[in-house]
Order: C-alpha cells, then sequence, then structure tokens
C-alpha cells in the first residue's frame, strides 16, 4: 500500500500504522501452513481458512482507533480530490504563456504619453476663458456654507414700536413674538426702556442670519395699527450707514422720455377701438383700428412677441411675452416704455388703475427668495414684492380694489388683505 493510504481488506480498514506487523504475521502463517518438501507427510491445513483465523488485527486501543480513523478519512478525502480534479490537456500550458506573450506585446504596442503629454490632453487650450463661477455652479451649496460672523448677523432691529408701560409690556411682547416669529427662531428678544416705558425701538435675535433676512424682507412696512408701521433693518446695516460720506454728490441728470400722449385714441372723432392680431403662425403683429366699414391697420412688425400680447384694462399698454419677460409699449408710435424681467414668464395682470402689473414664473420660485409671482410698478419697473405659488390654476392670483390701493389673496384656510404702495399686510385675515 502506498504510505498513508488505507484499504479494505475482508471488510477491516487496514491502516498504515498497522500495516507492517499484519503483514508479518500473514507471512508467518503462510509458511505454516504450506507443508515443507521434504517433509510431505503432513495434513494440508487450508490456507483460506489459516488466513481468516489469524488476519484479524488485535484490538488496538481506543486513542489508537480514533486516530486511525481519522487519518483514514483524510486519506479518502485526498484521493477524491485527486479523482475530481480535470485531467491535463497537452499543451494547455503553452497555449496559456503564448496568449499571456500577445497581451503584453499589445501592452507594449499602445502609445506611450510621457507625464507632461498626459498632463497636456486634460488641460485647457491656452486662449480658454474660464468665465462660470463658482455662485453658478453651486450656487444653493454655498448659500448654505457656515462663515465666520460674531453674532451681530442675525440680530434685526425694529422701529415705530409702540411706546408702553410695565402693565402693557408682556402683551405687547405677546403681539411681537407672534409677528416676528413666523420667519425663524428668536433667540433673545431686548426692550430698551427710560423712563418706566420702552423706547419705541426694540432688538430682535434669530437664529440664522437667513432668517433675519426675511424678517427685514417681510416684515419692513408692516403696519400693526393706524399710528405704528414698523420699519425693520439689519444690525449690520448701521455700519453702512454710519459710514456714509458727508460730502454729497449731484445725481447724474437723467435725459426725459417722451412717449408721447399714451392715451391719443381717445381724441378720435370716430371714438373707434384697437386691436391686435397675431398672424403667419405668430411670425406677425397688427395693430388695428376698429373702424365699421374696414379694419385700418396701425402698426405692423415681425416678431413683436413670443407668444401673445395682452392690453392693459385702461388700453394705455400693449403687453408683449418674451422668455425673459414682459415688455410694454404705448403712444402713438407704440415706442416700448417699460421692461421686466422675469424669465420663463407664462400669466400677467394688471391693477385697475394700471400702477402695477403683476407677472407668473413656473421656473423661478425658490424657498428662500419667491419669485414665481411678482408685483412690478409699470412705471419705474421696479420690483415691488414677490409671493411663492401653490397653484396657477386659478388666474389671477390677487383681487384688487377698484383704485389699487388694496389687494387681497385666498388660500384654503386664510384670506390676505395687503395696502400699496408698501405690499405689506394689513393683518387683515378671515
Amino acid at each position: 500500500f502506498p504510505s498513508g493510504a488505507g484499504s479494505r481488506a475482508h471488510g477491516l480498514l487496514i491502516c498504515a500504522p498497522q500495516r507492517q506487523g499484519y503483514l508479518d504475521k500473514i507471512e508467518s502463517v503462510g509458511e505454516q501452513a504450506v507443508p515443507e518438501e521434504q517433509g510431505g507427510d503432513s495434513e494440508d491445513v487450508p490456507a483460506e481458512s489459516a488466513m481468516t483465523e489469524t488476519t484479524e488485527p488485535p484490538e488496538a486501543a481506543p486513542e489508537e482507533q480514533a486516530a486511525a480513523e481519522e487519518s483514514g478519512e483524510e486519506d479518502e478525502e485526498e484521493m477524491a480530490e485527486e479523482a475530481a480534479a480535470p485531467p491535463e490537456v497537452p499543451g494547455a500550458a503553452e497555449e496559456d504563456e503564448e496568449e499571456d506573450g500577445e497581451e503584453e506585446d499589445e501592452d507594449e504596442n499602445e502609445e506611450q504619453h510621457t507625464p507632461e503629454e498626459e498632463a497636456g490632453l486634460f488641460s485647457d487650450p491656452e486662449d480658454f476663458v474660464d468665465d462660470i463661477s463658482e455662485e453658478d455652479l453651486v450656487g444653493d451649496i454655498l448659500k448654505e456654507q457656515p462663515q465666520e460672523a460674531d453674532g451681530i448677523d442675525s440680530v434685526v432691529v425694529v422701529d415705530n414700536v409702540p411706546q408702553v408701560g410695565p402693565d402693557r409690556l408682556e402683551k405687547l411682547k405677546n403681539v411681537i413674538h407672534k409677528i416676528f416669529s413666523k420667519f425663524g427662531r428668536i433667540l433673545n428678544e431686548f426692550y430698551p426702556e427710560a423712563d418706566g416705558k420702552t423706547k419705541g425701538y426694540i432688538f430682535l435675535e434669530y437664529a440664522s442670519p437667513s432668517n433675519a433676512q426675511d424678517a427685514v424682507k417681510n416684515a419692513d412696512g408692516y403696519k400693526l395699527d393706524k399710528q405704528h408701521t414698523f420699519r425693520v433693518n439689519l444690525f449690520t446695516d448701521f455700519d453702512k450707514y454710519m459710514n456714509i460720506s458727508d460730502d454729497w454728490e449731484i445725481p447724474e441728470k437723467q435725459p426725459f422720455k417722451d412717449f408721447g400722449n399714451l392715451t391719443y385714441w381717445l381724441e378720435d372723432q370716430d371714438c373707434r377701438d384697437q386691436y391686435s392680431v397675431i398672424f403667419e403662425s405668430g411670425d406677425r403683429t397688427t395693430i388695428f383700428w376698429n373702424d365699421a366699414k374696414e379694419p385700418v391697420p396701425i402698426e405692423e412688425r415681425a416678431r413683436w412677441t413670443e407668444t401673445y400680447v395682452r392690453w392693459s384694462p385702461r388700453g394705455t399698454y400693449l403687453a408683449t411675452f418674451h422668455q425673459r419677460g414682459i415688455a410694454l409699449w404705448g403712444g402713438e408710435k407704440f415706442k416700448q416704455i417699460q421692461r421686466f424681467s422675469h424669465q420663463g414668464v407664462q400669466l400677467i395682470d394688471f391693477s385697475p388703475c394700471e400702477r402695477y402689473m403683476v407677472s407668473f414664473s413656473p421656473l423661478m420660485d425658490t424657498k428662500d427668495d419667491p419669485q414665481a409671482i411678482i408685483i412690478w410698478d409699470t412705471l419705474t419697473g421696479q420690483k415691488k414684492r414677490g409671493f411663492h405659488c401653490e397653484s396657477s390654476a386659478h388666474w389671477p392670483i390677487f383681487k384688487w380694489s377698484h383704485d389699487g390701493k388694496f389687494f387681497a389673496r385666498m388660500t384654503p384656510d386664510t384670506l390676505s388683505i395687503y395696502e400699496t404702495p408698501s405690499m405689506g399686510l394689513l393683518d387683515k385675515k378671515v
């Protein structure tokens, strides 16, 4: 038997440690069983019976039997693995070596670049100008970047606060907290006092500078009652105002723009009205006199608007829509009166007095700076206030008073009334 191998004989497992002793015994029994040539008178002893009687091994110690069984099982596992291994194919090793050699040749044939050349492959041309700022790429992330500050960026100063004594101070604090806590968590409130009364201004510290900016943007001009209208400023603005130069410079005089008579059509002897027509797939727009016999063209232009046009309530302005905003035209020659930048604008509305225009765009709304709905001053082009818009299904969003002094907005559970020109909340909610 091979060294360490096991075999089965007559139903017994014979292992290496006991192999040699068993073979010696078998040989000695065989010699006794075979009769000597010289003394042929001895009885014939069946070799098979003799082997049967003598080949049974003696009982071994329990430790030896366990060791023998473990050694036998390991030998059987090794033999099973050798039998399961796939046979070696002649020439397979040579083919693998050839394939490895071919791959090495391909790697050597690839174009090699020096470090300087590799750097040039990914570098910009010499005349390239990177005009994209970090604010354009990751502006929303930069807004959240922590900045070094001493805490005063989160403080606002509220002026025109009622002056009250100790008996009404607690009620005033509750009213102030209710109004200004809508813009963020308030950490500290300070009410300066003199002669037993508040001085008429207070300091509020918010949890973050963004909350303070929201308070200034939305609460400045808030009308508490008939005698008190809040003026809200950042505490840091006082340094800016204190550092204003005492040398006054005369502002540059702007040339007067004569737009002509914006209501000239009212002087028409036939009392005709005007209307607009867009044709040729929206490429051309024409303004006509609504004559009783036949329409009379007044002004015709190509690509005057990108979508459609709209008249103001009194007919003073003609509004054209563009991707970047709205343009107002008027006068006898329909000159451009004003422009309003509102990217992606889709809908507009005017106050009955035509002093204000409201525009809507679904592209501009952000959490910190509401831009979906914007109220504009039609004369100056100034943005008066922005609002969020949950849905534009019901347009117009605002309902105006006949003189444009008030406008209201209704939500599922609130009716908010605002006043002009401050655009502040009138504090009348239903």
